[in-house]
């Protein structure tokens, strides 16, 4: 392993090397990497969509996997930032735990967004020479990931990154490396200049496809016409006598031949023609909310005056808040201001709440706990369904989870995977009352337009949080903002609030 690389008068030390690496899931090929060498000091961003092997890739580097075959080398300590991994006994020194806000966070009950300050803050405190970060913004409200682009930028480290948060991306990343059927390319650049290369390489093949198909065409049709004109060349006429019937026969035949051989010269032609292929668009997911019964009440859920603590902790501070039916309504706030809080209540048909009696309330978690992870995805879809199993491969393979990977066990998927198996299950149900906790999180970006798009057209009642804001402006025609103990609401949707300048 060669450690060292000069560049532009700079000794680069040689901090992952990747040779011949394959790794497989069952008969799937996910990984097969022929070489990879990153740098000290490089900030890169791993992307591909939902399943593709990015957090694969990072658990092999991290030495918590084994490839099938090929090696991997790193050289200096490693701190590693998990998806879903958090642990209550790390150690975080002061200036972190106070710049990160972590010494405010009660140890009783962290909200999502406040457990992810926690792994930040201990992943940071190690002061290692390479960073791993996979999804580090899920759950973070904007000041959180304000703070985590920061020290970002700031790490002198080597970094690997993988977010769907692309503003994050931009400001952080010098390099992207995509991950595609396997295998691995290597951009320069941000990850808009690594969008924009893409956007320009598939309008070239495009372009270079369509002139291809159409020379081909013209070939084809002018091979067409002269076999035309061949067989249309008459034979010599029953009064024309002997001799002059063979000079006619002879110039027909000469013709025949010359058209014959030039008709043979474009079939070469086309034969030598550089097959171009037609970009693949790329497969659409599409989430089907079904319809169900109509919620009946006004309000799907209410309080007046509503109170908690957790210990000295005040939550809610005599709040009054509505939800009505049929509206999409985004709960606003910053981490631990309760909003997880309030949404367990409603599912739980807390007492200190007013709960429609008609809500049908389908539930999606930050923790994902409502999948079973022993299970297949077609199982954990099934268990509630008020629908046959051949609508739930439907809507399964509009979620790209197609024959053999619908049998595939919910502990074996990616994060984004295991949220469209856990929106499956949702969906299924008999249910009209959707409550979506953080359902962005882990999502790429196609799937998370298409998300969008299922709620708005949904026409059943949908309360969610979201530190994603153009997911919020894309959905909610409705704010609910928790500032201190009290909500208050906004008829409208999140640009229109934020004009206010309120956030």
């Amino acid at each position: 392993m060669n450690l060292n690389q000069t560049y532009k008068g700079v000794i680069l030390t040689l901090r992952i090397e990747i040779n011949k690496l394959k790794k497989y899931y069952n008969d799937r090929l996910i990984l097969d990497i022929e070489n990879l060498k990153i740098y000290s000091g490089e900030k890169i961003a791993v992307t591909g969509d939902n399943g593709a092997g990015k957090s694969t890739l990072l658990n092999i580097i991290a030495g918590l996997n084994e490839p099938d075959s090929g090696s991997v080398q790193t050289t200096g300590e490693l701190s590693y930032i998990r998806q879903f991994e958090y642990s209550e006994s790390e150690i975080i020194p002061g200036r972190l735990s106070r710049e990160l806000e972590v010494n405010r966070i009660s140890q009783e009950n962290p909200s999502g967004g406040e457990i992810a300050r926690i792994k930040l803050a201990a992943g940071l405190a190690r002061g290692n020479l390479i960073l791993i970060a996979d999804e580090p913004a899920a759950n973070l409200d904007v000041r959180g990931i304000e703070m985590l682009e920061r020290y970002l930028r700031d790490f002198d480290g080597t970094l690997l990154l993988v977010s769907h948060d692309r503003e994050l991306l931009n400001r952080t990343c010098g390099a992207v490396i995509e991950i595609d059927c396997g295998k691995i390319t290597r951009y320069a650049g941000n990850f808009d200049s690594y969008m924009a290369e893409k956007e320009m390489a598939v309008k070239r093949r495009n372009f270079e496809y369509e002139n291809y198909v159409s020379e081909k065409r013209r070939l084809e049709k002018a091979i067409v016409e002269k076999k035309q004109r061949v067989k249309n060349m008459r034979k010599a006429p029953k009064r024309m006598g002997n001799s002059e019937a063979r000079l006619h026969t002879r110039g027909v035949n000469g013709k025949k031949a010359k058209l014959d051989r030039s008709a043979k010269a474009l079939v070469s032609r086309i034969e030598g023609l550089e097959k171009k292929e037609k970009v693949k668009a790329p497969p659409k997911v599409f989430l089907d909310a079904q319809k169900s019964g109509k919620l009946h009440s006004k309000l799907a859920a209410s309080a007046i005056g509503l109170r908690l603590a957790f210990g000295e902790r005040t939550l809610f501070n005599g709040m009054d808040f509505e939800i009505p039916t049929a509206r999409k309504t985004a709960l606003i706030g910053d981490n631990g201001a309760g909003k997880t809080t309030l949404m367990k209540m409603i599912v739980a048909r807390d007492a200190a709440l007013r709960v429609s009696s008609c809500a049908r309330i389908g539930y999606f978690s930050q923790a994902l706990d409502i999948l079973d992870p022993g299970k297949t995805v077609l199982e954990n879809a099934m268990s509630e369904s008020v629908y046959p199993e051949s609508f739930a491969r439907l809507i399964l393979a509009r979620l790209l989870f197609r024959e053999d990977e619908a049998l595939k066990k919910a502990g074996c998927l990616s994060g984004g995977e295991k949220v469209k198996a856990a929106f499956a299950r949702i969906f299924l149900k008999d249910i009209n009352f959707m409550v979506l906790d953080e359902p962005t999180n882990y999502l790429d970006a196609r799937s998370i337009d298409a998300l969008a798009q299922m709620i708005v057209e949904y026409e059943g009642t949908v309360l969610f949080t979201s530190h994603d804001r153009s997911f919020v402006n894309k959905t909610a025609d409705r704010l609910i903002i928790l500032n201190n103990g009290v909500a208050n609401a906004f008829e409208g949707n999140y640009e229109e609030y934020s004009h206010r300048g309120d956030f």
